[in-house]
């Protein structure tokens, strides 16, 4: 993330973002961010933003999955609950201290799981006697449906 960038995450919310939830279109609150302070309201501008945070916390390209792909260095103490990923996943995901802890896979209707593994040295255990192949950085996990694992750093 670029020098900055950081600040204007935390300052959107604050200078843009009404007491209702709504996205003004200027400084409503005139905290020297923008020039326009105009009152005129949008939701799409809060939709980006909710969006943008959530690729902040996970992603999915090329049918693999990435928790924490773009985090802040400032933000090393991180969690997020049930975000759900192409395939009919929900994964859950807990950083500290800038290390990756925890990752939970909920599979709906049953698949193979692309994941990138996050765990430092490779060292994890799962919850489960479950065969996850180890290709490179690349974990596979098979689940049936409503099958959910549970990785834990080591």
């Amino acid at each position: 993330m670029k020098k900055g960038q950081e600040k204007k995450i935390k300052k959107f919310p604050v200078a843009f973002v009404t007491k209702k939830s709504f996205h003004s279109n200027g400084d409503y609150r005139k905290t020297g961010i923008s020039n326009l302070t105009g009152r005129y309201v949008t939701l799409e501008g809060n939709f980006a933003f909710a969006s943008g945070i959530q690729e902040m916390l996970i992603q999915i390209h090329t049918g693999i999955i990435r928790a924490f792909p773009a985090m802040p260095s400032s933000w090393k103490d991180v969690s997020f609950e049930q975000l759900r990923t192409e395939g009919a996943f929900l994964i859950s995901a807990e950083r500290k201290n800038g290390r990756v802890k925890h990752i939970e896979i909920i599979s709906e209707k049953g698949g193979v799981v692309m994941m990138y593994n996050l765990f430092e040295n490779n060292k994890f255990t799962t919850d489960k006697n479950k065969l996850v192949n180890r290709n490179g950085e690349i974990l596979l996990i098979t689940l049936q449906p409503n099958e959910t694992i549970v990785f834990k750093e080591n």
